[in-house]
């Protein structure tokens, strides 16, 4: 696949690491960078085969009109029970997991309005993410969206707890944040397993494919004919009850593991060695974009699907080997709670660099 410049308008932008769709305009997307620039919305026009026309900044992401510098990894559309009167976005900023450290930066869901003013901050539970420290590592939020009744804001965490010893990086978490209740919960996600013993695998994008039915990025960090996990799926929460705690030896998971579907394996599209963002188009179609890393130059779009189906077959169903629940190699599971969040007003914002 070849690659095309990234400076179209002379806008300086790249580094997508999170993408929606626009409602109407099925060759329109919205993304927002990482931290390698400010942060901002930008509206992007492609054309049918994916290569970018047009480009602009729609809103610098502000805190009492100063611009905010947060990691963004993920951007959903507001449609959630405390949307404003003009509704904005909701975005995942990702942490950096360094405790007890200065530059510590939390991993948090931000509100923001049309204009990119920053209406609230909504950071995870104290016992998983505080500057004294926490469960989660480095790999933090990635991908965030709204439930279909507005009730939950959703994100994927990219990889396991830094304890989950026990799990040999096998789960990461879907984090589900109630607004009304003001109160979290934790799914267990089962990653696939990489071309190789320490090959990381994490997940890279949430999005609602509507009624609740999610999809995902899951990636592995190889390259080339080195890749092996490079695909899409889809799963629903019904029927999961949440998980709290680290997995560790005899933990009784029955009940509490995501059961997933492969949708699409983006392998034969082309290299792709960070897949970063996904957008259901207005037809229908799912969008794929890669993450440049901020270069002058990148690769296209890419439409994965012409048309994402209702159902998926249900022979294509992902499920852990009966043997991991049976044995009892994984700890028991600490209660079932949702856990009190830390819902922070707009403050400024630390600068990463």
């Amino acid at each position: 696949m070849g690659q095309v410049q990234w400076d179209v308008n002379n806008q300086e932008w790249g580094a997508l690491s999170g993408l929606v769709a626009d409602p109407v305009d099925p060759l329109a997307l919205y993304a927002v960078p990482d931290d390698a620039y400010a942060s901002r919305v930008i509206r992007i026009r492609i054309s049918p085969e994916g290569v970018p026309l047009e480009a602009a900044i729609t809103a610098d992401i502000t805190q009492a009109g100063r611009q905010a510098y947060y990691d963004l990894e993920g951007i959903a559309h507001d449609t959630s029970a405390q949307a404003p009167a003009e509704p904005g976005f909701w975005l995942a900023s990702e942490g950096n997991g360094r405790f007890d450290h200065d530059d510590y930066l939390p991993n948090m869901l931000v509100q923001v309005d049309r204009q990119g003013r920053v209406l609230q901050e909504v950071r995870l539970p104290d016992e998983v993410d505080s500057p004294l420290g926490g469960l989660i590592s480095k790999y933090g939020f990635e991908g965030i969206t709204v439930s279909s009744d507005g009730r939950y804001i959703l994100a994927a965490i990219q990889g396991a707890f830094r304890d989950d010893s026990d799990a040999q990086g096998r789960f990461t978490r879907i984090a589900r944040y109630e607004l009304a209740q003001r109160a979290w919960e934790f799914f267990l996600y089962p990653l696939d397993v990489g071309r190789k013993s320490g090959t990381f695998v994490g997940l890279s994008e949430l999005i609602n494919l509507g009624g609740d039915r999610y999809a995902v990025i899951e990636r592995d960090n190889e390259e080339g004919k080195r890749a092996r996990v490079k695909r899409i799926y889809t799963f629903r929460l019904d029927g999961v009850a949440p998980f709290e705690g680290l997995v560790k030896k005899r933990s009784d998971l029955i009940g509490r593991i995501i059961a997933k579907t492969l949708l699409a394996d983006t392998r034969p599209l082309g290299d792709f060695p960070k897949i970063e963002g996904l957008a259901l188009a207005a037809d229908g179609a799912l969008w794929a974009g890669p993450d440049n890393d901020g270069r002058a130059e990148g690769q296209p779009f890419v439409r994965v699907l012409e048309k994402v189906p209702a159902t998926t077959d249900r022979f294509l169903r992902v499920l852990l080997p009966p043997w991991s629940v049976v044995t009892g190699w994984w700890a028991r599971l600490v209660g079932g709670r949702t856990l009190p969040a830390s819902a922070n007003p707009p403050g400024r914002c630390p600068r990463r660099r």
